[in-house]
């Protein structure tokens, strides 16, 4: 569970999911709808979600089809997710399982990435003042 953690919880598509569920149970048609993607997509995010155990199903009820559908819910407790300078932490509690904690560094040329913008502003001169008085030589 602890390196797809990271990967899901990053994605937005999965959080939509996720709170979705949490509000209140729903079948893979009504996620589809609600998140205006195709049913076959919903499905494979709903099964790799269950797998990691974030995903459960709370009841079968008839489709409407013919045919029994799965209701699913939300088994998450807690998630949280720390920035900090160079690491990403992250913290989830699913029901049923001990809670996990992901840290994850950030590689040198990641890192250096995030600060460029930072250490740009930080050697520019300041920004002139509109309607401020002109500047004397």
């Amino acid at each position: 569970m602890e390196a797809a953690l990271v990967e899901l919880f990053s994605d937005e598509l999965n959080l939509r999911m996720i709170s979705a569920v949490t509000e209140k149970p729903r079948s893979a048609r009504e996620l589809a709808l609600l998140l205006k993607i195709p049913v076959s997509r919903t499905y494979r995010r709903i099964k790799r979600l269950e797998v990691e155990g974030i995903l459960g199903v709370k009841d079968r009820v008839p489709s409407g089809f013919g045919k029994r559908e799965n209701l699913y819910e939300s088994r998450l407790i807690t998630f949280e997710i720390v920035y900090e300078v160079g690491s990403v932490r992250l913290r989830c509690q699913v029901e049923g399982r001990p809670a996990v904690t992901v840290e994850e560094q950030f590689r040198d040329e990641i890192l250096a990435k995030l600060q460029m913008p930072w250490a740009e502003s930080s050697h520019a001169p300041p920004p002139a003042q509109v309607g401020g008085p002109a500047p004397t030589a």
